[in-house]
Parts: structure tokens; C-alpha cells; sequence
């Protein structure tokens, strides 16, 4: 992926024609796909394109023409001055979020807020730097025959209640000398998080704080489509909260400062041997061979928590709460697995479900 990103970036910022650049990125996945035997993937052909486009970014390729003077009279507010001289990723990233959130930024007055959305930030080749409208519907149409066919056939865990011990137990006998996987895969069972975000914890992007018997405010959400620390929420655990967060000073002492100032991707692309059906059966023998991925924990995670905890919420509104969610439709695709074989002590045995952030 590199070397193509890194040459279309570069005719980018060359000033070509942002169409073009998408030509030439479909000519090579299209002869890449052909080589192989596949077919062409839209979608791949869309991550490709938000590689560079992030790469341009990076670089700070701005459009040099943009009028920043009607933000001018504003810049006795604090915030409208630090956009001013943010960087071109930070100021991209203020606009979508003033866009998405407009009531989240009081100090911004309205006609600053006016202002700021009619800021042309990129340089105009950038504007048909995107993939056409009918590769943005057959990625559409992909993903829905996606989700059809995981929900017309959802994975069944047969006894529930011998996979959450399990995890229990490997948590509260782990030691620096266990595998990654042994640790690793309990924690993002009882914790539903991603697993670079477990991961993160050695990094110092990522944190865990007890705030309930089995809570704890969760700060480093991932793909949050911003650059800074997305703000903490407060999360369940299928755990007692000490045992949870002792497990993770294990992985912080097993992996010692071996991560300081490594990249999410490098980490995730130095661990993912690790992220395999094999090994992630290992761990659970319990798991069926079918549908056995590692983010089938994070699926698993949300199905306990609506049958541990006591609530009144729908399913996918809940997976909103405890998974981070933009919307409830994100969180449809994790309503595709089933937890049977729960003792009927289990069932709301963990208490009121009490997300609401510790008092500060």
C-alpha cells in the first residue's frame, strides 16, 4: 500500500487533478486484483484514497487562496484564535466537528461558526479527489448484504457462562510470563474495547480508571476520525473492576517502554501474528470454529453486558453507551452473536447498569 499512496500523494501535492489521481490509483488496484485472480473491491479502492488524503493533509497541503479575514473580527476568543493558526489536519477536523456538533462550541459566536464553514481549507484539486458515486453505492450495497448475512446467521456461544469464567480466571492468574494472547483476549472480553485500545495502555494513549465495583472510565477511544484524545466515558466490566485493571498493569509490566512513541498502526501491524482464529481458540477453546474472529469479543461483550447488568435500553442503543458509538446504526453489526447457556444466577446478577461519568 505504501508505495502507491506515496506516489499519488505526491502527484497531489504536484498539483494534479484530483479525479486523475483517483484514475490512476483504480488502473493499479484494478491491474493489482487482476494479477491475483479477484476481483476489483470498491472498498479497497476507498481506503486507498483516504490513505493519501490523509497523507496530503499530514503535509500540510493548504489551499493558499483561502480567506481566513472574516474570522478576523472573532479572534479575541481563545478557541477562533487557535484554529487560526492550527495546523491544516487540526483546522480540517474543527470544521466536521463544528458541522456534526454545532451546540458543542459556545465560545464560537455564530457568525464565526458561519464563517468557518464557508472556509475553502484544501486546494481545489483535492475537491474531486474522491471516488465516484457509483463506487460509494456498491460499497453501500456490499455492506448491507454483509450485515443481512451475519444477522440471518448469527454465531451462537452454547455456554456462555463457561466462557466468562474462563476469562475470569485467566485474569486473575495473570503473571508477565503469560502469552499476549492469554492476556490480551480476556481483557477485550470483559472490557468489549478494540484490541489496540488494550494495547494503548502501554503506550500511555489509553487509560482505565475505576469508578464502580465493576466500572471504570475508559479514555482512548479509536477511530474517532479526530486526532486529539477523544473525551473518557465510563464503561461495565464482566469483571470486578481490580481484577481487570491489575491484568493490564500485567501487560504494562510484560511489555515494559517498548512501545513509547510507536504509531497504532505499527503496533497493531507488530502483534497482528497474534490477532488469529488459532490462537484466539486457545485462549477459548469454548469459541466455535465458525465466525471465531478476535472482534467477536467485542460483539460477545455487548450481548453479557444486556444480560449481566439490569437495564431498560435496546440493544444497539445500549452497544451506543458501552462501545463508543457515533449512533445506534453503528452498533447494529454487533447484535450478531448469542450468548446461551447463561446460569439463571447470571442474568442481571452484576447489578444496575450505571454509566454516568464520577463526579469530578
Amino acid at each position: 500500500m505504501a508505495v502507491m499512496v506515496n506516489a499519488a500523494a505526491k502527484m497531489l501535492l504536484a498539483g494534479e487533478e484530483g479525479a486523475d489521481v483517483v484514475d490512476f490509483l483504480r488502473a493499479e488496484l484494478a491491474a493489482s486484483a487482476e494479477r491475483g485472480g479477484r476481483p476489483f473491491s470498491c472498498a479497497t479502492l476507498k481506503t486507498y484514497v483516504s490513505q493519501t488524503k490523509s497523507q496530503v493533509i499530514a503535509a500540510d497541503f493548504r489551499n493558499a487562496e483561502c480567506d481566513f479575514s472574516a474570522l478576523q473580527p472573532f479572534t479575541n476568543e481563545p478557541d477562533v484564535a487557535a484554529f487560526l493558526v492550527a495546523p491544516l489536519k487540526k483546522q480540517l477536523e474543527l470544521k466536521r466537528r463544528h458541522r456534526a456538533h454545532p451546540d458543542a462550541f459556545p465560545s464560537w459566536p455564530e457568525e464565526a461558526v458561519e464563517a468557518l464553514q464557508g472556509l475553502e481549507l484544501l486546494p481545489r484539486n483535492m475537491n474531486t479527489f474522491k471516488i465516484a458515486e457509483h463506487e460509494v453505492r456498491a460499497i453501500k450495497r456490499a455492506d448491507k448484504r454483509n450485515l443481512h448475512a451475519r444477522m440471518g446467521n448469527v454465531v451462537v456461544i452454547s455456554d456462555g457462562a463457561a466462557l466468562l469464567a474462563r476469562a475470569e480466571a485467566l485474569l486473575r492468574s495473570a503473571t508477565p510470563k503469560d502469552g499476549y494472547v492469554a492476556l490480551v483476549a480476556p481483557l477485550l472480553l470483559v472490557s468489549g474495547r478494540r484490541e489496540i485500545e488494550i494495547l494503548n495502555v502501554c503506550t500511555g494513549r489509553a487509560s482505565f480508571e475505576k469508578v464502580g465495583d465493576r466500572s471504570v472510565l475508559f479514555t482512548g477511544q479509536a477511530k474517532t476520525k479526530c486526532s486529539e484524545r477523544a473525551p473518557g466515558y465510563v464503561i461495565p466490566l464482566l469483571v470486578e473492576a481490580g481484577v481487570f485493571l491489575h491484568a493490564l498493569s500485567v501487560l504494562q509490566q510484560k511489555r515494559g517502554d517498548a512501545w513509547n512513541d510507536v504509531s497504532n498502526h505499527a503496533i497493531h501491524k507488530s502483534m497482528s501474528g497474534f490477532f488469529t482464529p488459532v490462537y484466539l481458540r486457545q485462549a477459548f477453546p469454548m469459541l466455535p470454529e465458525e465466525g471465531c474472529k478476535w472482534h467477536l469479543l467485542r460483539s460477545l461483550y455487548l450481548q453479557y453486558v444486556s444480560i449481566c447488568f439490569e437495564h431498560t435500553m435496546a440493544v444497539n442503543f445500549l452497544g451506543k453507551r458501552v462501545l463508543g458509538h457515533f449512533d445506534e446504526s453503528e452498533s447494529l453489526r454487533y447484535v450478531s452473536t448469542r450468548v446461551d447457556g447463561m446460569e439463571q444466577a447470571l442474568k442481571g446478577a452484576f447489578g444496575e447498569l450505571d454509566l454516568s461519568l464520577p463526579p469530578t
